[in-house]
């Protein structure tokens, strides 16, 4: 019987045995051995929530040629919400000190990169170590992020972009199983289809498009750090397969959407859920409106976002993350209401349907 009552202990005297074992269980709950961070607290006996160790949770983005102004929302919008983990940023050298400054009050910690676009990868730019090939910051930030894991001991990673997520709740209040991806879109994107055609060849873009169920967006990625490790080798070399085979196009160097699209259909990944793929391991696909993260792509999803804002008194339940957030005005009114003292107004960012007229 636990916790032992005095009847326990007297008839525990011939027992001496059975005595220690019961000091030895109470010492375990106390002291705690279970888990990295020492287990168990003495708060936790008296019913009081127990915190992670924060310190093994990573947040990774670029904000390489961005201002304080456009990375204020999401640096900002995380903090409010008790993550007292890791941020890092990739950011330019000549980053100013305004930015500089505002990074290292807020625990950001900073990374500074060549963060310049290569218009055209040439032969000799092929030839250069792993990692220097690609053309543009959004391909090569899978070999940072890489370097990133290297250099801490992380257990969870998010990776995210920079000037348009916002944070409602801790983003770590669920756990990885391995590696977790989200749909942005129930359909293939026209855009990311010819991107494949003119880097990948027709035929894949072709078959992409009649089998692929969703669009996913490389914007929200959350992970072990095993799984984001493992996800950001398959992009490099998905990244380098495009660069060599799409030869001088610059529409092949620029962008990792059709990179992530691309990934996904060749690991077999075809509808929301639970799998097991050859290269990434196990991988949880999410859905709109599905998991801790949404994108607001399409005007329809706007449309569902405000909808569900409106019955539900602006409650978000569980989402923890809205990317594209200044896309959609209801949003942004959230946005405006959650966190008054942060520049929501200043972020700039078409609405979602003026965007899909120049990208489908």
């Amino acid at each position: 019987m636990w916790p032992p009552t005095a009847a326990t202990l007297r008839e525990s005297k011939g027992e001496p045995r059975l005595l220690l074992r019961l000091l030895l269980l109470l010492l375990l709950l106390i002291t705690g051995t279970a888990g990295r961070g020492g287990g168990l607290a003495v708060g936790a006996l008296a019913g009081e929530p127990v915190r992670p160790d924060e310190s093994m949770y990573g947040v990774f983005s670029m904000a390489c040629t961005y201002r304080r102004v456009e990375v204020e929302v999401f640096v900002g919008s995380l903090r409010a919400t008790g993550f007292g983990g890791v941020v890092q940023f990739g950011v330019d050298k000549a980053v100013d000190e305004e930015m500089r400054a505002y990074l290292a009050a807020n625990r950001v910690t900073v990374d500074s990169l060549p963060c310049e676009t290569i218009p055209l990868v040439t032969p000799e730019q092929r030839a250069l170590p792993h990692g220097l090939w690609l053309g543009g910051l959004n391909q090569a930030r899978y070999t940072h992020y890489l370097r990133w894991l290297a250099e801490h001991d992380f257990e969870r990673v998010w990776l995210l972009d920079a000037r348009d997520v916002i944070f409602l709740r801790n983003p770590f209040e669920s756990a990885p199983h391995n590696l977790v991806l989200f749909a942005e879109m129930p359909t293939t994107s026209v855009w990311v289809a010819q991107r494949v055609s003119a880097c990948f060849g027709d035929e894949i873009s072709k078959e992409m498009m009649r089998t692929l169920r969703y669009n996913l967006c490389g914007g929200t990625v959350y992970g072990t750090s095993a799984g984001i490790a493992g996800f950001a080798r398959e992009m490099a070399g998905v990244g380098k397969d495009m660069s060599l085979t799409g030869a001088q196009r610059r529409v092949c160097h620029v962008n990792d959407q059709p990179l992530i699209n691309y990934l996904t259909y060749r690991e077999g990944i075809r509808a929301p859920g639970k799998l097991r793929t050859k290269n990434l391991g196990a991988v949880e696909l999410h859905i709109m409106f599905h998991g801790p993260a949404l994108t607001i792509k399409t005007p329809r999803v706007c449309e569902m976002f405000t909808g569900r804002l409106r019955k539900n008194g602006n409650d978000t339940g569980d989402l923890a993350i809205v990317h594209k957030w200044n896309k959609c005005p209801a949003a942004r009114a959230l946005a405006r209401s959650r966190f008054p003292t942060l520049p929501v107004d200043k972020v700039v960012g078409n609405s979602v349907s003026e965007e899909l007229k120049f990208k489908r």
